[in-house]
């Protein structure tokens, strides 16, 4: 009896222990592709902004075009299959389907990332604790880092009314001298607060947009020159006209026949993909939270069937 209960314990102190693991799950997808080359994959984590009209495929095997990416839109990128091309694996939703493909890097620029600004700074970020006064600015808003021109969470005093001050643990001081903190995590919340101007919204990009494989920054292309300014504004230069030779006495053409202009009808315009952030893939958080569970609830079972045995 005593070895049964021993045994129940153990078992029901690993499922407990098993719960802290979820955190550190890697998402993985159900693709056909991915499960045959899943050794030969490489988790990526980034985003990137496609160079030119990108077309997806099934698998880099099956050149089956699911769908295509417009010129300039932002894609995520989770896993990677390196070859002589490498094959990124990007999930796509538009107005009227939704699927999954793989796609040519090579279509496509990295964007600059949070994790790139901390490589690239760590030896300008020094460790410093303080707290952000939410009261004071009503609204304290949240950057993936510092320069990145686009906010991605805000904590409202009116809406956050119950919760306390965010915390920072790191700051950083940019070139015009605004000062940063880094909230490492605030009811799940994470990134950079300006820390100078926590309630400003419009904070300029001054980091850089793109970045190489190594996540080095690289300079943002130049826009296309402003052509110079004419004499008068909003003036155009008329074209110089040669004048043409007098013909004397030429035949008159005869005139040609109209042919009517066949009505042109346009086709109709393809739905454009639209990226989808990072989602679930593949429910394994689930079937271990089902199964940590189900673990629970029959230890309890026959912990309970084996008291009452007992007393009898």
């Amino acid at each position: 009896m005593k070895k049964l209960i021993s045994l129940l314990l153990c078992l029901l102190l690993a499922a407990m222990l098993a719960v802290p693991a979820l955190a550190d799950v890697i998402w993985e997808p159900w693709d056909d592709f991915y499960t045959q080359h899943r050794s030969e994959c490489l988790h990526m984590d980034a985003r990137f902004e496609a160079q030119t009209d990108v077309d997806v495929y099934k698998s880099p095997q099956k050149r089956t075009v699911v769908t295509t990416i417009p010129v300039g839109t932002e894609v995520y990128i989770s896993w990677v299959w390196p070859s002589d091309v490498e094959w990124g694996y990007y999930e796509y939703v538009t107005d009227t389907d939704e699927g999954d493909g793989w796609l040519e890097l090579s279509g496509l620029r990295r964007l600059y990332n949070a994790d790139d600004f901390d490589r690239e700074y760590a030896g300008e970020i020094t460790e410093e604790a303080g707290f952000i006064p939410l009261e004071e600015y009503g609204s304290i808003y949240i950057w993936p880092y510092p320069g990145s021109g686009e906010w991605i969470d805000c904590i409202d005093s009116a809406a956050w009314d119950w919760a306390e001050d965010p915390s920072y643990y790191a700051t950083w001081t940019d070139d015009a001298g605004h000062r940063w903190g880094h909230v490492g995590y605030y009811y799940g919340i994470q990134g950079w607060v300006c820390l100078t101007d926590p309630g400003a919204d419009d904070l300029p990009r001054t980091a850089p947009r793109y970045a190489d494989e190594s996540g080095a920054p690289l300079p943002t292309p130049e826009a296309p020159p402003i052509p110079e300014e004419l004499d008068e504004p909003g003036a155009l230069a008329e074209p110089e006209i040669a004048e043409e030779p007098e013909i004397v006495n030429e035949p008159e053409a005869a005139d040609e026949p109209t042919v009517p202009n066949d009505p042109v009808t346009e086709p109709e315009p393809t739905p454009l993909p639209t990226p989808i952030p990072e989602r679930a893939v593949q429910p394994i958080v689930p079937l271990l939270v089902l199964l940590v569970a189900l673990v629970v609830i029959v230890t309890a079972v026959i912990l309970a069937v084996l008291i009452r045995k007992k007393r009898k």
